[in-house]
């Protein structure tokens, strides 16, 4: 009999790769996908006959409960995922919807559910590292709404883990990229193409790139792995060598653009990040740099993966030459550029 999976996010960037995962690995698949006609198009259009979709969202508990039934795994990747956009938002998917989540596992009972698998993010301990940190560091609220409301989104994954031995497991990556990443990819490209590209502080800050298949492997490991319940687990690729220009020249290059690009000093850039920033809460307007933008893209300082590989057995397969490649070879392939 083949595994049962519920995943939220399925039709994201890291829950399509997630779902065709779990597809290759004999598991029947259930997503999670709002309601909306134009969201469950986009299901069956991504996946066909080869999952089950639910309509509903995390806060529809008859369509979670659907779901649910007779799972082995629960992977929740459903997110609001961003660097601005109201505060309101953000506490209710990540926070709120969460909740929904947990509770309808409680409600229709954990003792079959062999694996809740959390996807969170390093935004939870901030842009203002001065060491490379481990999943030890405090949470910071330097990481935005998106940050915070994630990092609380955690704690109540691993308050439920420590009072009834709840199989939840967190994953933390770090700037996830690959074909398709809406942050790291589809939004610098649209910068090259109209020739807006620019560097922060030259682009000396150091790029704590993952390749989006990497991502998975570490999620199947803590789906499978027995130490992996009640834990956190940091997932990068390298050891913070990449530069930011390096990672974005070769992000040009694979695309086909110039690598030329403008530079703004770092004050100047968080000056124009904050009045874009507010420019966005007073009018709408969709800025092109923000505060936290600017704080990711001149960090020196990253995160170890060390837990993650002693505990998990996880490296990184995809190295970030291969992983651009397979970007271009997409981009291409899209007839985007």
């Amino acid at each position: 009999m083949s595994k049962i999976s519920f995943v939220t996010g399925g039709t994201g960037f890291i829950g399509g790769f997630l779902v065709r995962m779990l597809i290759a690995k004999g598991h029947t698949v259930r997503i999670l996908s709002r309601s909306a006609a134009q969201n469950i198009d986009k299901a069956q259009n991504s996946f066909g006959n080869t999952v089950e979709i639910i309509g509903g969202d995390l806060f529809d508990n008859n369509a979670l409960r659907k779901g649910l039934d007779g799972a082995d795994f629960v992977f929740h990747m459903a997110a609001k995922v961003g660097d601005y956009g109201p505060k309101e938002e953000f506490y209710r998917v990540n926070v709120d919807g969460t909740k929904c989540l947990l509770d309808a596992c409680e409600d229709i009972g954990t003792e079959n559910l062999h694996r809740f698998i959390y996807l969170s993010s390093n935004a939870v301990i901030g842009m203002k590292r001065k060491t490379v940190t481990d999943e030890t560091a405090p949470y910071s609220n330097s990481g935005g709404h998106y940050g915070i409301s994630k990092g609380m989104a955690e704690r109540m994954v691993l308050k439920r883990c420590l009072e009834s031995d709840f199989p939840g497991v967190i994953i933390r990556p770090s700037v996830v990229y690959g074909p398709g990443s809406p942050n790291w990819v589809m939004r610098p490209l649209g910068l090259m193409k109209a020739g807006k590209m620019g560097y922060v502080d030259g682009g000396r800050g150091r790029c704590w790139h993952v390749y989006v298949e990497n991502v998975i492997d570490a999620v199947m490991l803590a789906a499978t792995c027995d130490d992996a319940p009640g834990e956190i687990f940091t997932i990068c690729d390298n050891d913070g060598s990449t530069t930011w220009k390096e990672y974005f020249t070769k992000l040009a290059i694979c695309a086909g653009y110039s690598t030329d690009a403008k530079n703004l000093p770092k004050f100047v850039a968080m000056s124009v990040g904050r009045g874009m920033y507010w420019l966005n809460r007073g009018f709408g307007i969709k800025p092109v740099l923000t505060p936290m933008g600017v704080g990711i893209l001149t960090s020196s300082t990253g995160v170890s993966i060390e837990k993650a590989k002693s505990v998990l057995g996880f490296e990184p397969k995809v190295a970030l030459d291969e992983g651009m490649r397979l970007v271009g070879v997409w981009y291409k392939d899209e007839g985007i550029g």
